[in-house]
């Protein structure tokens, strides 16, 4: 009985340490929320050099997150500080203008997220392989990357779409892009 008294104790902490797990999770889900944002950006016209190409175009996409989502964290009851996972959730690109346009002068496209213009500490968070003909508005496949520093960024972060072009343009193409990350945070 004495050597049994041992082992069981053993099975019991386990056990107990399975369900701290559940439990966290759980806790985890009851703190997660979204927060969406978009942004718009002119396409210049794409010459024929550039066929076949991957050209980045990075722009700031807020200047300070802190200050910018500070109401999604307060109705959250949270705050950036207490942020303890950032994902990207999902991530469209459509055209505005002109109208009837569509993505037929898209190969393919990248989207990264950095904290300067350079792109020093850019992370890859969403791309789509291979863009459908005919269609204005494109879903990205997101990446699993933690963007946690973004949302903290009192300087705000950078987007950077990384097009590769199929075909030339003739116009300007008005470029809006919606995204929503997935945010876990502690509670104020």
């Amino acid at each position: 009985m004495k050597k049994l008294l041992p082992l069981l104790l053993i099975a019991v902490a386990l056990l107990g340490m399975g369900g701290c797990k559940k439990v966290g999770k759980k806790i985890d889900k009851l703190l997660t929320f979204y927060i969406a944002d978009d942004y718009t950006f002119p396409l210049v016209p794409v010459p024929t050099a550039l066929v076949g190409q991957t050209v980045p175009v990075p722009f700031q996409a807020s200047a300070d997150a802190t200050e910018e989502y500070k109401e999604d964290f307060k109705a959250a009851n949270t705050a950036a500080s207490l942020v303890k996972d950032v994902k990207l959730d999902e991530l469209t690109l459509a055209i505005s203008s002109p109208a009837g346009a569509n993505f037929d002068f898209l190969e393919r496209v990248s989207f990264y997220m950095s904290t300067d213009q350079a792109g020093t500490d850019k992370v890859k968070v969403a791309s789509l392989t291979s863009v459908p003909r005919g269609v204005s508005t494109i879903s990205m496949v997101p990446i699993d990357a933690k963007l946690d520093k973004f949302l903290q960024s009192t300087t705000g972060y950078y987007l950077t779409v990384e097009p590769t072009f199929r075909a030339t343009t003739s116009q300007v193409y008005t470029m809006r892009i919606n995204y929503k990350f997935k945010v876990t945070a502690d509670p104020l």
